[in-house]
Formats: C-alpha cells, sequence, structure tokens
C-alpha cells in the first residue's frame, strides 16, 4: 500500500515533533523528521520529499538559512514555514521567495494538514475519530 507523500517535518521541540509526526502518520503520510536544520538539509539532500514543513527557530542555524538551501538544492519541494516567530516581515519575505505557506504556532494539526494536502494538490484525508 502507497502512502498519500512523504512529509519532512523539522523542528526542535521533540514533544511538537512527535505529535506532528505521528499525526501524519495516521493519516497515511511517510515522515522523516529532523531536530535541525544541517540534519534537515542533509535529509532534503539525500531524499527529496513531497513536502517539508519547516520550524524557524532552530538550534544550529536559523530556518530562515535552512529554506533558502533547500530552495537552492531544489526549489520545486513545497515548503511550509511553521513558527512561533510572529514577525510578518519574515513570513513575507519567505512567501515572496517560495515557500507554499506560513502557519504561526500555535497552528491546528487541522489547519497543517490542509496546507500540506493543498501542497500535494489532493484532497485533505478524513481525519480518525479521536
Amino acid at each position: 500500500m502507497g502512502t498519500l507523500g512523504q512529509l519532512l517535518i523539522v523542528d526542535d521541540n521533540v514533544e511538537l515533533l512527535d505529535l506532528i509526526c505521528e499525526s501524519f502518520r495516521g493519516i497515511g503520510y511517510a515522515v522523516e523528521r529532523a531536530e535541525t536544520g544541517r540534519d534537515a538539509i542533509v535529509r532534503y539532500a539525500a531524499r527529496r520529499p513531497d513536502v517539508v514543513l519547516l520550524d524557524l527557530r532552530l538550534p544550529d542555524l536559523p530556518g530562515e538559512a535552512a529554506f533558502l538551501r533547500m530552495r537552492q538544492l531544489d526549489a520545486t519541494v513545497p515548503i511550509i514555514v511553521v513558527s512561533a516567530n510572529q514577525d510578518l516581515g519574515i513570513a513575507k519575505d519567505l512567501l515572496r521567495r517560495g515557500a507554499f505557506d506560513y502557519a504561526p504556532k500555535p497552528c491546528s494539526l487541522d489547519y497543517l494538514e490542509r496546507s500540506v494536502a493543498a501542497a500535494l494538490g489532493v484532497r485533505t484525508p478524513a481525519r480518525r475519530p479521536a
């Protein structure tokens, strides 16, 4: 059985990363995870995901730097920036540079699922009852 798509989810908050990864796995996505920007770039380069969810605040380098490096490697992969940084200037800049979407934290899993589905050009899968 295939998956709905391959995701790379990047966040240094392990608890949040676990939650997001499990949610997407639960509805049928293949998920790879990274807790640092450098690890994300390595994983991105090795195996181009279908969509990236990228936090901007990472412990080793700014998320903007990881974003720009990923765009250099392959500008066709949709990147959804997810960040607690409420700086709308950064959001506008990254959208102008090719980010597919910008989701300010906290955001719902439903919103992220719809954004990923839109990035893939597919309908949002039905949520399983809790």
